[in-house]
């Protein structure tokens, strides 16, 4: 979970959406699960499934370049994809290790997960709304919900059932 600071409603639909896209992006990305989430006005809960990094297929050049564009514009994936294309035909294996390393320490880590879905909605509301500095109250909050069914069950239904404790709807389903 994480609030905006001094409590701000920051989130209408429109922003709510531009979160929702970037969640999705950094899950493609990272290999972490987003169970459920709810935007609220002011603060975000998610429950999400971090993988052990074992479990993830190492990324290679082609699959790097593939999943890039869900985080970085055009100019960028194509600086990247130049930057391996010259490590390679140099015959330079340490370095083209070490591009690729640098994407593949960031996936299956929660706190760099949501260090990016923070870091990059605070870039798009301050250009939105011509500011600077942080968005956030703070770190995110969070729990250890170890593989319980009745627990995960439980956090899930805590999640839905926001919009519905905050009085915004009568129903879970009807909250977007």
């Amino acid at each position: 979970m994480s609030r905006v600071v001094d409590r701000r409603k920051v989130f209408g639909d429109r922003e709510k959406e531009v979160l929702r896209k970037i969640l999705r992006n950094q899950e493609a990305f990272s290999g972490v699960r987003v169970v459920t989430y709810c935007f609220m006005s002011n603060h975000f809960h998610l429950l999400l499934d971090v993988p052990d990094r074992e479990s993830l297929a190492t990324l290679d050049e082609e699959g790097l370049l593939k999943v890039l564009p869900l985080l970085y514009d055009r100019k960028t994936v194509e600086g990247v994809r130049r930057e391996l294309e010259v490590a390679r035909k140099g015959g330079n294996d340490a370095w083209h290790r070490e591009i690729l390393h640098r994407y593949e320490r960031r996936r299956g880590d929660l706190g760099l997960f949501l260090k990016e879905l923070k870091q990059r909605f605070t870039f798009y509301m301050n250009k939105r709304l011509d500011r600077v500095g942080t968005l956030w109250e703070g770190r995110y909050k969070s729990i250890l919900v170890e593989d319980c069914e009745k627990a995960l069950l439980a956090i899930s239904a805590y999640i839905d059932l926001n919009p519905v404790r905050a009085g915004i709807v009568s129903k879970p389903e009807d909250y977007r």
